[in-house]
């Protein structure tokens, strides 16, 4: 059991994403540590994520170096391609080379029909020393096969995308770029080698479990863990679709209809119970008798295993519709329930108030 030190600014929370413009070797380790991950200019935390159009839930997954060994068809795969292709490490240098061999292996791999310039896509405008961001670059006579940036922290490093040429598939690049960041960790010194997010239900994103000794972070207990502790109970986003179903029965049968919906929220996370803190709610909505909406939103904080209720008045134009041109004020917690009898009793009162007339 390995728990990180508290972090002010990457707390241990179900939801946080801000931006930053900038991130020392130091705060690279603290960032990762806390199960956060970087992604272009904003940190995150990482249970759940859009992939492919679809949230899915995920984990943080690591390394420990210390104690690591190779296991035999790895030591393998490093020494042959190590034999064949030249390979060359340092801070990362965007170039048209990086830039037309991932737009290649995301089409092809990936189906990406435009595929962003690539230096773009990783730092959004910055420097490539602003995160510290180094790769890793594979060549056969002067051609790049293969590539992959990482950012370098002081004790550990967070690898972040990779590609290569598919008519080199039969030499396992994607797996031979993983496989040299992991060497680099071991001839350097460090303690943690960081493959990033792990998403639940796509054999995709396998490759990242197949080092072995690898370890999870279990954000309800805020610790890192053997892989083969893993629970479902693990997967949070599940548990918060599935809490935000059940409240959505209730409030159907009130007569109010309503979705789960995701907001892109960028806000520093705070200790308040804020609707910020959260990005998937309950939304419920339905017209009262003076021309005013009742918007109600739910979100389920599965650390405290609690739901938050919150409730807006929405002010609607003659001409529009529910949702459409109207004026919020600030949403108000009515308050925090951890049985759905408590919630419902609550949901009640403030729907029927709603409606009176």
């Amino acid at each position: 059991m390995k728990k990180p030190k508290n972090s002010k600014r990457f707390p241990n929370v179900f939801f946080g994403r801000y931006q930053v413009w900038s991130l020392s070797p130091l705060e690279i380790d603290e960032l990762l540590e806390n199960g956060w991950f970087r992604n272009g200019h904003y940190v995150q935390t990482t249970l759940g994520r859009l992939i492919d159009k679809s949230w899915r839930p995920n984990l943080m997954v690591r390394v420990p170096i210390e104690g690591f060994s190779w296991k035999k068809r790895l030591r393998k795969l490093l020494r042959r391609n190590n034999s064949c292709f030249e390979v060359k490490i340092g801070p990362f240098q965007p170039r048209e080379e990086i830039n037309d061999l991932w737009s290649d292996f995301k089409k092809q791999v990936h189906g990406w029909e435009n595929p962003s310039n690539f230096s773009y896509h990783v730092l959004k405008g910055n420097h490539p020393s602003a995160f510290n961001t180094h790769e890793i670059a594979v060549y056969n006579d002067g051609k790049l096969i293969a590539f992959s940036i990482f950012d370098h922290g002081q004790k550990s490093i967070a690898s972040l995308e990779a590609a290569y040429d598919v008519s080199y598939a039969s030499f396992s690049l994607g797996i031979f770029t993983m496989l040299v960041e992991l060497q680099y960790c071991i001839e350097n010194g460090m303690s943690y080698y960081y493959p990033g997010f792990y998403p639940k239900g796509l054999p995709m994103f396998d490759y990242k479990l197949r080092t072995g000794y690898t370890e999870f972070f279990r954000a309800q207990s805020n610790e890192w863990l053997p892989w083969h502790e893993l629970s479902e109970e693990d997967w949070l986003l599940e548990t918060v679709i599935k809490k935000l179903n059940m409240v959505s029965s209730l409030v159907t049968e009130f007569g109010f209809r309503s979705s789960v919906r995701v907001f892109d929220n960028v806000i520093f996370p705070t200790s308040n119970t804020s609707l910020a803190n959260y990005n998937f709610h309950l939304v419920a909505e339905g017209k009262m008798n003076n021309d005013k909406a009742l918007l109600v939103q739910i979100a389920h904080d599965p650390f405290k295993n609690k739901f938050f209720l919150f409730k807006k008045i929405i002010l609607i134009s003659p001409e529009s519709s529910i949702g459409k041109n109207y004026t919020l004020v600030p949403a108000e917690l009515v308050g925090g329930y951890t049985s759905l009898l408590a919630l419902s009793k609550s949901l009640k009162k403030i729907l029927e108030d709603g409606m009176a007339p």
